[in-house]
């Protein structure tokens, strides 16, 4: 019979805003099917059933993205604890599920994407940036001395800065998904792409201020904004459409479909990255897969995506203008830009699943040799 390990994440990647965080748990619970049976236990969302199995892993769901934590709790203490696991997987989004309050494992690895910091400043409600802020120093305080694996370096220093002890933080690869057989030719318009949620912390409107520079020296560039909407944000997607009403050369996709994506990082030239803050920007390893450069802000996540002046260029300060002149500083040479479509293309060959999944089972085997 199969040990078990028991995964606790706030969303599954079947949920209709997954992004890059639940890509990753997915791929590690699938990973881990081979050895263990595997129980993810999430959120719920309409049309969504309260239990069934994807990718050879259990999914349980239970309450929304908000009280899934509290369902959590309920459910350990009225079914979960008589069950035994090898692993428990405490995914952090904000904040983690306090797991290590109730469930007194030994073996409880904190998954962390991110230290939301500023982030909480760009929630409308001042209650819930109280709150949130309230629960991250509190997480930080009570797992300080677990177990944490991380996905990037600028994780790592900021939960050190938070005291967290150095010894017990892994840090394991972020990967592409598809890596092209060789780099796709590029539309004949000069294009610009941005990718991801439509949110106040992707500073959307900082690409549009850079396009709209941009053009200015170069009268036939476009820009193409993919992004996932959420409820939450409609007004800050209302000022974004308002921007960009009356410039035809710029599309605006709602909830694009993977294949559309696929399609537009094939044959985009560029990728624009203007987040306050990222975990890792995985959509710039996905970018460069098909040989398309970031210029993103030097912000933790982008930069440690992004080899600056190699695989694309890093701006500093989160000036669109200095983006803008990064922007023409690279399509106006095309020597230059082909050189770094190269190596963006052989830095995302280097980032595989394997690669991520080897590192991540090693720190699962290291934290049986600490004493606890």
């Amino acid at each position: 019979m199969k040990q078990t390990v028991l995964f606790l994440s706030w969303k599954d990647i079947t949920h209709p805003s997954a992004g890059g965080a639940e890509l990753l748990t997915d791929t590690l619970a699938q990973h881990l099917t081979s050895t263990y049976d595997v129980l993810y236990f999430t959120s719920a969302y309409p049309g969504a059933k309260k239990s069934e199995e994807i990718n050879g892993y259990r999914v349980m769901r239970r309450g929304s993205q908000f009280t899934t934590h509290l369902y959590a709790i309920l459910w350990w203490h009225l079914h979960g604890r008589a069950l035994q696991y090898t692993y428990i997987i405490d995914q952090v989004h904000g904040f983690p599920f306090f797991s290590t309050l109730y469930i007194g494992h030994p073996k409880v690895i904190t998954l962390v994407m991110e230290v939301a910091g500023d982030i909480w400043d760009t929630l409308r409600s001042p209650f819930l940036r109280i709150i949130g802020k309230g629960l991250e120093r509190l997480w930080l305080r009570l797992y300080r001395n677990n177990d944490i694996v991380t996905i990037s370096k600028s994780t790592k220093r900021e939960l050190i800065e938070h005291r967290v002890t150095t010894s017990n933080i892994s840090i394991i690869p972020m990967f592409s998904q598809r890596i092209l057989p060789d780099i796709p030719p590029k539309s004949d318009i000069p294009t610009l792409l941005v990718v991801g949620r439509i949110a106040p912390v992707k500073q959307i409107e900082h690409a549009i201020d850079a396009y709209m520079i941009a053009k200015r020296i170069i009268p036939s560039l476009r820009l193409v904004i993919i992004g996932k909407t959420e409820q939450a944000y409609e007004a800050y997607k209302s000022f974004l459409l308002k921007k960009i009403v009356s410039d035809p050369d710029i599309t605006f996709i709602e909830n694009a479909s993977e294949e559309k994506k696929q399609e537009w990082m094939e044959h985009s030239h560029m990728l624009l990255m203007t987040s306050q803050k990222e975990g890792y920007g995985l959509v710039i390893l996905e970018a460069a897969a098909c040989g398309t450069p970031t210029i993103g802000y030097r912000v933790q996540g982008i930069q440690d995506a992004i080899l600056d002046t190699s695989t694309g260029m890093l701006v500093e300060n989160q000036q669109p203008a200095a983006m803008a002149e990064s922007i023409c500083e690279i399509l106006l040479h095309a020597s230059r830009y082909t050189d770094m479509q190269k190596k963006a293309y052989e830095h995302a060959t280097t980032h595989t699943k394997k690669q991520t999944c080897v590192a991540f089972t090693k720190t699962l085997y290291g934290t049986t040799k600490r004493t606890y």
